[in-house]
């Protein structure tokens, strides 16, 4: 599948399901360079207010593109867990990490 066209889908889903006016919408992903050193995590987070955040955390000079991952699901959990705005709306974490997802 194409770019693109994955991107058309995945925004598709995201306006069936996850409405923005409905849910806080949490995005994260992890990386590192050649997948084993100077990892760094993004969160991006769209509030129902309309209002959006966006949080980047250095994962350390040995992180794995997998320890960048989980760091930055974590992270995006504590930052909702500890909002107010989490306490009558729906929250969706969206991530490309199942393998971290499963793990957690």
């Amino acid at each position: 599948m194409s770019k693109s066209l994955l991107r058309c889908v995945t925004q598709d889903m995201l306006k069936e399901k996850y409405l923005s006016d409905h849910w806080i919408r949490a995005f994260t992903d992890g990386s590192a360079s050649e997948a084993i050193r100077d990892g760094g995590g993004g969160i991006y987070i769209e509030w129902p207010d309309k209002i959006s955040s966006s949080i980047s955390i250095p994962t350390g000079k040995h992180s794995t593109n997998y320890k960048a991952e989980a760091e930055a699901l974590q992270k995006a959990a504590r930052v909702l867990a500890n909002s107010e705005a989490t306490y009558n709306t729906k929250v969706v974490l969206l991530t490309d990490a199942r393998s971290v997802l499963e793990s957690l």
